[in-house]
């Protein structure tokens, strides 16, 4: 199904699971580059205005230890 292009929602459906964390769990491992081939297709597809572009306070890990 993953190789006909199936999602995982399709085949949670089809294979009868109750729970997403069945399908996934059982086959995400077929799957190892999905992340990036999404990331490959996103690619130019999100446009950011310069004027849209906020700065962040976010400096790595932000859990300090006492």
């Amino acid at each position: 199904m993953l190789s006909l292009g199936m999602n995982d929602l399709e085949m949670q459906n089809r294979l009868g699971h109750a729970d997403i964390k069945t399908t996934l769990g059982t086959y995400s491992h077929l799957r190892p580059n999905a992340m990036k081939e999404v990331a490959s297709r996103m690619t130019g597809q999100v446009v950011v205005a310069e004027n849209n572009i906020r700065p962040s306070k976010f400096n790595g890990n932000q859990h300090r230890q006492k």
